[in-house]
């Protein structure tokens, strides 16, 4: 899971389970989670269980599995329940727990997969053009300037607080939200029309290829951009000479660079302990660092590597920044629920071994039989079950 879709599943997973119903009432909504939220095998759970007419056996899904993932599998379905993707009835003496998806979450992937109904959440498309000189390289042109605008004002803003937008009425969000995706270039809005264009970006963004390490890099890539890159000489007493005169490229450079020397083409400036624990308490780590010096390295340093069959940047560099990022991580909190005061050793193991299949487990002492976990809603079903039984 990347960090943006993490991101997204902490927002989404702290929502009531009346606005999941609502929000999967749209099937874009439905058929987006599916797409960009979900591992493999939970794909392949919802696939299943899609047009199934009656609830499926719990017991059944380790028909599915092979018994050497049965780690995966428990993950799974907690990522799909804390989703309300699916619902898992409570275990009982009388009846099995059975699985099945939720109502609105399975008539609208169905109704998005087939393209039923006529709720026209993903847009009415466009017969006939009434705009001339509407073509790829238009929009590319125009989404490769926007995002450039939008990475310039973010990376100025790092460390200053920014003001809570307010909330918009409920009948125009939707033109609202097609007035942001045009400010960040991933679509075009025509001037007094009703129609829009979604740029090369937009499907750059909604990529599921693991090949596209950035946005940047998958918009140049589709858009074959062959210009050189390469601007960034790096010494071994961390000094750094950049040729470049682009304002976004200097200002990114600004977040772990401490600059002394500026020319019409070119700065020059080092590498610090400061700036780079400026850069790390701003949330940027040595990996981004180093990545970004490798990426833009000067083609002569790539030459004289590729000659020399050693790296691209001085070892003693890459192995220093990444210590000063360790410097600042020698504690590191995790929030989460300590259990403890079980009845027996048994019970006590069997619910630490549980914990540790499903993926919550951050700590455990087998003398004080205590153990420490980031979430316990399934651990906390798994305790009532054994109680039942």
């Amino acid at each position: 899971m990347t960090v943006s879709t993490l991101a997204s599943f902490e927002y989404l997973e702290r929502l009531p389970g009346t606005t999941f119903r609502k929000l999967y009432l749209q099937p874009s909504t439905a058929l987006a989670v599916f797409r960009r939220m979900l591992p493999h095998l939970a794909k392949s759970f919802v696939m299943a269980l899609l047009y199934m007419t009656k609830p499926l056996l719990l017991s059944d899904l380790d028909l599915w599995v092979q018994p050497k993932s049965q780690r995966e599998r428990e993950k799974c379905l907690s990522l799909l329940t804390r989703l309300h993707i699916v619902s898992i009835t409570a275990p009982t003496k009388d009846s099995p727990q059975t699985i099945s998806l939720t109502v609105n979450f399975g008539a609208s992937l169905r109704m998005a997969l087939t393209g039923g109904g006529e709720h026209q959440s993903f847009g009415v498309p466009l017969n006939s053009f009434d705009i001339d000189n509407i073509d790829e390289a238009f929009l590319d042109d125009l989404a490769k300037h926007q995002w450039e605008k939008i990475l310039h004002y973010v990376v100025n803003s790092v460390g200053q607080h920014q003001k809570d937008a307010s909330e918009s009425p409920a009948e125009t969000k939707q033109q609202e939200m097609l007035s942001y995706l045009s400010s960040f270039g991933l679509i075009y809005l025509p001037p007094k029309s009703s129609i829009f264009y979604p740029t090369r970006l937009a499907t750059t963004l909604t990529s599921e290829a693991s090949a596209l390490r950035s946005v940047s890099d998958g918009f140049d890539a589709a858009c074959r951009i062959n210009g050189v890159k390469g601007f960034i000489i790096i010494e071994t007493n961390y000094r750094v000479y950049a040729y470049t005169n682009s304002p976004l490229q200097i200002a990114v450079l600004a977040l772990f660079t401490k600059f002394n020397s500026r020319y019409p083409n070119m700065v020059a400036g080092k590498i610090t302990r400061e700036s780079v624990a400026k850069a790390i308490s701003h949330g940027i780590t040595s990996d981004q660092i180093i990545s970004y010096l490798s990426t833009h390295a000067h083609p002569q340093l790539v030459k004289s590597a590729a000659l020399k069959g050693g790296p691209v940047l001085p070892p003693t560099v890459v192995d220093q920044i990444r210590l000063w990022q360790i410097e600042s991580e020698r504690m590191k909190a995790t929030s989460g629920f300590l259990f403890r005061d079980f009845e027996t050793q048994k019970e006590y193991e069997s619910c630490a071994h549980y914990a540790d299949e499903i993926g919550v487990l951050v700590w455990r002492n087998e003398s004080k039989r205590m153990f420490f976990v980031t979430r316990h809603e399934q651990l906390r079903d798994f305790i009532k079950s054994r109680k039942n039984n």
